[in-house]
């Protein structure tokens, strides 16, 4: 699989050189995958050099060309593709995605802050992930009032000698759809490796 950043790479020299690339057969598996993200960025010129090869191309070869607006791509591409819409993904899916997670991580979460984490991704699933993770592996960055530890020991011990099991408690804010930063509180279990 290999990404072309359209954006970058939007002249007849770089289709040119694409066209060239497609002939040879993939090293060890069936099939060569071209991702072209932002493919609405290349010149008339570009998708001119490019349209043969897009038409009839090898049957080692497949094109995917990711784009934000599809009416910029020519009439004579669009109709030689196979179109697929996505969309954003149900804040009550993500959240739902999220809680089987913790679940798999062995984690606690509230149901109220995943469905918060879920909605500051904003139908993206990655970022809903950026954000719990970010509360996971950083409760310390969150703010003195919004942070809270709880173990056998104090963290002071944990210098000399980790507890085999705490429970972190990440609060902190999270920036909604909505604008609005609404607080969030996860708790997540961690276990000494040791």
């Amino acid at each position: 699989m290999l990404e072309i950043d359209a954006a970058s790479n939007r002249g007849i020299d770089e289709m040119r050189e694409l066209r060239e690339r497609v002939k040879f057969l993939p090293a060890s598996l069936r099939r060569k995958v071209y991702i072209i993200d932002e493919a609405h960025m290349l010149t008339t010129e570009a998708w001119n050099a490019f349209l043969k090869t897009l038409e009839e191309p090898p049957p080692h070869v497949l094109f995917i060309l990711a784009t934000t607006e599809p009416h910029k791509v020519p009439e004579t591409v669009r109709s030689r593709l196979q179109r697929f819409d996505f969309r954003r993904v149900p804040t009550e899916a993500i959240a739902a995605h999220l809680a089987r997670i913790c679940s798999l991580e062995g984690a606690q979460a509230d149901a109220d802050a995943l469905g918060l984490v879920a909605e500051a991704g904003q139908g993206s699933v990655r970022d809903a992930l950026s954000v719990l993770d970010q509360k996971k592996n950083n409760p310390a960055a969150d703010s003195e009032r919004s942070k809270r530890w709880n173990s056998q020991s104090t963290s002071s011990d944990w210098a000399t000698k980790p507890p085999a099991k705490a429970s972190i408690g990440a609060f902190g804010d999270v920036e909604t759809a909505d604008g609005l930063a609404r607080e969030t509180r996860v708790e997540f279990d961690v276990l000494d490796a040791g």
